[in-house]
């Protein structure tokens, strides 16, 4: 992946409001990102987690990668520079 395209994809997922219980729009956007990146099984679970398997060219051992995808609420009335949802660049 290169540099542009993973400042898009992290700009993509700052831009989707994604508080807890209201997620899917972001597991749908990574699991569009998981599979344009040519991942050999992409799926998403009962649960809204999106499930991606690259499988190994040799036996070994497995990796496993996990994050979050909700987001806190911002304090009203603290002041910002710019939108912390914009995910403007400077």
């Amino acid at each position: 992946m290169d540099d542009n395209r993973l400042i898009t994809f992290a700009q993509d997922l700052v831009r989707l409001p994604s508080p807890s219980g209201r997620e899917r729009a972001v597991a749908e956007r990574v699991q569009q990102e998981m599979q344009a990146l040519g991942f050999d099984r992409v799926w998403m679970d009962e649960y809204g987690s999106v499930v991606g398997i690259v499988e190994g060219a040799w036996p070994g051992k497995t990796v496993l990668l996990d994050a979050h995808t909700d987001t806190v609420g911002i304090s009203p009335g603290v002041p910002w520079v710019h939108d912390p949802f914009a995910a403007t660049i400077e």
